[in-house]
């Protein structure tokens, strides 16, 4: 499904615009100071968040941490409205990524509290939201969503494998490995490199496969890494102007970092791959 995306008059509104410099401008004094004060909450948040789960802790420190967990609940509830009210184009901002990590950071929360496990495990879904103040980060997620296909190829080649030689190392040792599963774990720390130690092959054959099987891990890992490392430094090199403050931003998201507008990434992003193809042609 797919929504019209109006973008909203911000000029006319003072407070609006001003909660757009706040929020969105990373360029300004106001924008880096109110984005630096909401990283350091965010990282305190999950901090506070693990400290509460070590049973040393006494009951009073404890309840201290509940009552800042619902002032930093509050706290993203208020930016997550913020961001709407003051952004140009709202409904992108809502469907967007961002906008669906900002909801869960407190929605659960508030509906629910923190009685239920999972969703305590919610609030380090929190570290997402750095993805919007960290331009590194940006740029890494934007590139591993652009070749996501070959992620999942290297991926399904990697569980074939490893579905295929555990069980044969299974069939071959099945006094060191008693199933197939136990064959499974060793071939994947095999292809990792990792190797525990906990389970050795004792013959010849099973030492031989396992020499393959880190060839064969290091060969796809390695072309997973050039793949990614490629597309990162496509990602760095290409920018583009933003319509809206005409500063040059990275094909690494859907809005300016300076000024929350909507950039239509998808589509910018296949006119630049067509033209440096095209380039590559000529």
């Amino acid at each position: 499904m797919k929504f019209k995306h109006t973008e909203q008059n911000i000029s006319s509104n003072s407070l609006r615009k001003w909660l757009n410099t706040l929020l969105f401008d990373l360029q300004s004094p106001l924008g880096r100071s109110a984005n630096l004060f909401t990283m350091l909450v965010i990282i305190a948040s999950v901090l506070l968040a693990m400290v509460g789960t070590v049973y040393t802790v006494s009951d009073q420190i404890k309840s201290y941490i509940r009552i800042v967990e619902v002032g930093v609940t509050l706290f993203f509830c208020l930016e997550y409205f913020c961001r709407i009210y003051a952004g140009r184009w709202p409904w992108a901002y809502i469907f967007s990524i961002y906008g669906i990590i900002d909801l869960l950071s407190w929605l659960p929360l508030i509906l629910f509290g923190d009685t239920y496990l999972a969703l305590r495990l919610l609030r380090v879904l929190r570290l997402l939201k750095l993805l919007r103040y960290l331009k590194a980060m940006r740029v890494f997620f934007a590139s591993m969503l652009d070749i996501f296909d070959t992620i999942v190829v290297v991926l399904s080649t990697i569980c074939i494998i490893v579905l295929v030689s555990g069980n044969f190392i299974h069939y071959l040792e099945p006094e060191t490995f008693p199933n197939a599963f136990l064959g499974c774990w060793w071939s994947l720390v095999t292809m990792t490199t990792v190797g525990y130690g906990d389970m050795v092959p004792q013959t010849l054959t099973g030492k031989a496969a396992a020499a393959i099987l880190m060839l064969m891990g290091v060969t796809l890992f390695a072309l997973l890494t050039g793949s990614i490392t490629v597309k990162l430094n496509e990602f760095i090199q290409t920018k583009k102007a933003c319509k809206f403050c005409q500063r040059m931003v990275p094909l690494d998201g859907d809005f300016c970092p300076y000024c929350g507008g909507f950039q239509y990434t998808d589509t910018i992003r296949s006119a630049a791959v067509k033209q440096s193809k095209s380039s590559l042609d000529l």
